[in-house]
């Protein structure tokens, strides 16, 4: 049956593939004749998602209805990776375009996060994967900061896992 989303896009389903432990790893949005379509909500018809050994997000990538990257709505950013420090807190956080090139939003293509007693040091990162600068803020602020940036990209991703 066809479903329409809150911004009126005439969509046949959204699969999911799932992990043996209940992971959401591709979802998958097809029209009503059972072809790929890009939703008009999420900007994308699939999306590819992988996790660490702990459960926590490592890498998205988002495509069109012809497989090829496609921004996340509207955006040029295609793919985004994760790496964790040994404590579990983020420690880097990387933005590629559409071409697979380092994304540069306002000069920065990624962020890293070291970890102090009493504070953070926040580097943003250029397309060389150099820091270009960094600012020191404390730990809340820091662990605050990685969160939103985030947020600011994998909530919009219509994926209920990751709600």
């Amino acid at each position: 049956p066809a479903v329409f989303s809150e911004t009126g896009t005439h969509r046949g389903e959204c699969r999911y593939r799932r992990t043996e432990n209940g992971l959401v790893i591709e979802t998958h949005n097809f029209g009503i004749k059972g072809f790929p379509v890009t939703d008009k909500k999420s900007g994308f018809a699939t999306s590819i998602i992988a996790y660490d050994r702990f459960y926590r997000l490592i890498s998205l990538e988002v495509f069109d209805h012809h497989g090829s990257p496609i921004g996340i709505n509207g955006t040029r950013l295609s793919k985004q990776t994760i790496t964790y420090d040994g404590c579990g807190r983020i420690g880097e956080v990387r933005f590629f375009a559409v071409d697979g090139k380092a994304l540069c939003e306002d000069g920065t293509a990624g962020f890293r996060f070291s970890y102090f007693d009493d504070h953070v040091d926040v580097t943003a990162l250029n397309m060389e994967w150099e820091g270009v600068y960094t600012k020191k803020v404390s730990l809340e602020e820091g662990i605050a900061f990685s969160r939103k940036y985030m947020q600011k990209y994998s909530a919009k991703i219509s994926n209920p896992y990751m709600k």
